[in-house]
C-alpha cells in the first residue's frame, strides 16, 4: 500500500475474485479515508456483476455506550468525495456493529463500466442510545477491522448454484468477444435476478400451461398422416418437425425447468438448446412459417423441378427473416404474401395457357374458404390479442387453428395423375380433375383438329365422340 495525501490506496485487478482480510481502519480525524482501486476488464467483466461484500469483524469489542460505524463510496473513472455526505444515495453503503443485522452490507453492480473504480472507507463512532454520529471516537475504542470481498460473476449476487434463486437459471450469450448473462426467470417471476414475486403464479398453474401448450400440438398429427397418405412426404415432414419443435420448446420454456419435473436428459437438452443457444425458439418460429409455404406451394401444383427450386428458396429466406427477428410480424406475413403472389402467378399462367378461365369447384370452396379463414383467424389472435397473462390460452389456439387450417388444405395439395395411370393401376376415375395441364392441353388440340377434319359430320356425333374437360380452379 502507498499513501497519498493523507490516504491509503491500494489498486486490485478484477477478473474472478480477490479478498481484503484485517483492514484496520483509523479514526476519521486521524485518517481522512482509506480508498482503493479495482480495474474491470472491457470483455470479460461488462456482461456480469461485480459484488461488494463487507463485513465488520465480529471480534471488535465495542463500548456498552459507543458503536463504530464504517461508510464506503463507490466510483467510475474519479475518486469519491472525501466527505461522505457528498456520496451519492447509490453509490454510498454502511456497516457498524450496534446489532448483527449491520454487521454486513452487499453492494452489488451489473453489468459495470469497463476501467477503474474506486471504493473509499471512513470510520466514526455513534451513541448506541440516540443513534447520532460522534464527533471523534473515544480513545479505549479499538481501530475497527473490516473484510472486504470483491469479485465478478454471472448474473446476481448468490451462490453459483442457485444465482438466480429457485424460479430462474443463468443464460449466458457470447457476441464475438463479449460475454453477457442474466437470470431466465419461470412461473410469473420478475426482475434482475428473479427476486419479484408480484405477478408469480403457483406451480400447478405453471404445470397446467405447460401440458395445455404442449398437447394442443396433437393437433397437427392428422395433417401429418394425411399428407403421408396423399405421398406429400417433404409437407408431412415439416409438419411433424413443427409439433415436435414447438412442444419441446413450450417444456423448457414454461417454468418446468427448475421443478425437479423433467428427467436430467431432458434438462440438460433444455439447458443446452433453450436457456444457452436458444435454439428451440428459432425451430418453433422457423417451422411453423415454413409449414405454410411449403402447402402455399404444392398448392400451386408447379412441375416438380420447380416445386423443388421454390422450397429451396423457401427454406433459406424463412431462415434469414427468423434470425432477424423472431417474434417480428414480418418474418411470418413477408413468406406469406410471397407465396400467395407465386400462386397467383401460376393460376395466371396456367389460365392462359389455356385460353380458359379457371372456376372453383363446391368442394374447393369447401375445403380452401374455412381454411383461409382458420389461417386469418390465427394470425390475427397472435397479433392482436396475445398478451403475457392469456398466451397459454391464446397460443394453444393458435396451434389448433394453424394445424386446422393445414389439414383443410392437404387434399387441395396432392399431385394429380394421368388417368391411363390410374387405369393402369385399376384406380377409380371418377372424382375431381385427374389429368395434368399437358394432358390436358393435349387433349384441347386433339379435339381441334378432329373437329376441323370432320366438319361435315352431324354435330351431335362430333359431341359424342369427343368431350373437352375442363380443370376447375382447385
Amino acid at each position: 500500500m502507498a499513501h497519498r495525501s493523507g490516504a491509503r490506496t491500494s489498486h486490485h485487478q478484477v477478473g474472478a475474485e480477490f479478498v481484503i482480510t484485517a483492514l484496520t481502519l483509523q479514526d476519521k480525524n486521524l485518517n481522512p479515508r482509506s480508498m482503493y482501486r479495482f480495474d474491470t476488464h472491457e470483455y470479460l467483466d461488462i456482461g456480469g456483476f461485480v459484488n461488494l461484500r463487507v463485513h465488520l469483524d465480529e471480534k471488535t469489542v465495542p463500548s456498552d455506550q459507543v458503536f463504530q460505524v464504517i461508510r464506503g463510496c463507490l466510483s467510475h473513472d474519479r475518486p469519491p468525495p472525501i466527505h461522505m455526505d457528498q456520496c451519492p444515495e447509490e453509490a454510498a453503503f454502511r456497516v457498524s456493529n450496534r446489532n448483527a443485522s449491520t454487521m454486513e452490507v452487499l453492494r452489488v453492480i451489473p453489468y459495470p463500466e469497463p476501467g477503474r473504480w474506486h471504493m473509499s472507507f471512513q470510520a466514526s463512532c455513534g451513541n448506541r442510545t440516540t443513534g447520532e454520529d460522534l464527533a471523534s471516537c473515544p480513545s479505549n475504542i479499538h481501530s475497527p477491522m473490516v473484510s472486504v470481498m470483491l469479485h465478478t460473476q454471472p448474473c446476481g449476487y448468490r451462490p453459483t448454484n442457485a444465482v438466480c434463486g429457485e424460479s430462474g437459471v443463468c443464460a449466458k450469450v457470447s457476441r464475438g468477444p463479449f460475454r453477457f448473462s442474466a437470470c431466465r426467470c419461470f412461473g410469473g417471476r420478475r426482475g434482475m435476478t428473479c427476486d419479484d414475486t408480484s405477478a408469480a403464479t403457483s406451480s400447478w398453474q405453471t404445470t397446467a400451461d405447460m401440458l395445455l401448450l404442449t398437447l394442443s400440438n396433437l393437433a397437427f398429427v392428422p395433417a401429418v398422416v394425411l399428407a403421408a397418405y396423399f405421398g406429400l412426404f417433404a409437407e408431412s415432414l415439416v409438419y411433424a418437425a413443427t409439433a415436435a419443435s414447438s412442444s419441446l420448446y413450450h417444456v423448457c420454456d414454461r417454468g418446468t425447468l427448475t421443478s425437479g419435473m423433467l428427467p436430467a436428459s431432458l434438462q440438460a437438452v433444455c439447458f443446452e438448446l433453450y436457456v444457452e443457444r436458444e435454439v428451440l425458439q428459432f425451430c418453433d418460429f422457423y417451422c411453423a412459417t415454413l409449414s405454410f409455404w411449403v402447402t402455399v406451394i404444392a398448392l400451386a401444383h408447379l412441375a416438380p423441378p420447380a416445386a423443388a427450386a421454390l422450397n429451396a428458396f423457401g427454406v433459406l429466406l424463412i431462415a434469414a427473416l427468423i434470425q432477424h427477428n423472431r417474434t417480428g410480424a414480418s418474418a411470418l406475413l413477408a413468406p406469406l404474401c410471397l407465396a400467395a403472389v407465386l400462386l397467383s402467378g401460376a393460376l395466371i399462367a396456367r389460365t392462359l395457357r389455356r385460353r380458359k378461365a379457371l372456376r372453383p369447384n363446391r368442394m374447393c370452396l369447401a375445403l380452401v374458404t374455412p381454411a383461409a379463414a382458420c389461417a386469418g383467424g390465427a394470425l390475427a389472435l397472435v397479433g392482436l390479442a396475445e398478451t403475457k397473462r392469456n398466451y397459454p390460452y391464446v397460443h394453444s389456439v393458435w396451434h389448433a387453428l394453424m394445424a386446422a387450417s393445414l389439414l383443410l388444405l392437404v387434399p387441395r395439395c396432392r399431385r394429380r395423375r394421368s388417368k391411363n395411370t390410374k387405369e393402369a393401376t385399376g384406380e377409380d376415375n371418377s372424382g375431381t380433375s385427374i389429368s395434368t395441364d399437358e394432358e390436358e392441353l393435349a387433349t384441347v388440340s386433339s379435339a381441334d383438329n378432329q373437329m376441323d377434319g370432320s366438319s361435315h359430320s352431324n354435330t351431335d356425333t362430333v359431341c359424342t365422340n369427343f368431350s373437352i374437360r375442363v380443370r376447375t380452379l382447385c
